[in-house]
């Protein structure tokens, strides 16, 4: 199956942060406990680790360096794009999709 191709914007308008409940719903409660304790262990260090979702089930991490800082929309356009062409594709053929 062909996967549709967002623009930068289509990508950018979609993307919501994924709460600690969101995790645990999407994930397990064992996946979600990993991602939970990493963000934990990332705010000792005082940075934020983010996870950002899609309708489409992409899903990537996020370390902001300095929360106070607006959020850099084009880096995560870039992780987008990333995941789509390297991971997606992985996942497909482990799963025995096209």
């Amino acid at each position: 199956m062909k996967r549709a191709i967002l623009t930068d914007e289509q990508i950018r308008s979609t993307m919501f942060e994924i709460p600690d409940l969101g995790l645990v719903l999407a994930f397990g409660p064992e996946i979600a406990s990993t991602m939970i304790e990493a963000r934990r262990l990332v705010a000792a260090h005082g940075n934020q680790l983010c996870y950002f979702g899609w309708p489409d089930g992409t899903t990537v991490s996020w370390e902001r360096t300095n929360p106070q800082q607006p959020l850099d929309r084009d880096g995560l356009v870039r992780a987008y794009k990333r995941f789509q062409e390297t991971v997606r594709p992985l996942m497909e053929a482990q799963n025995g999709s096209h």
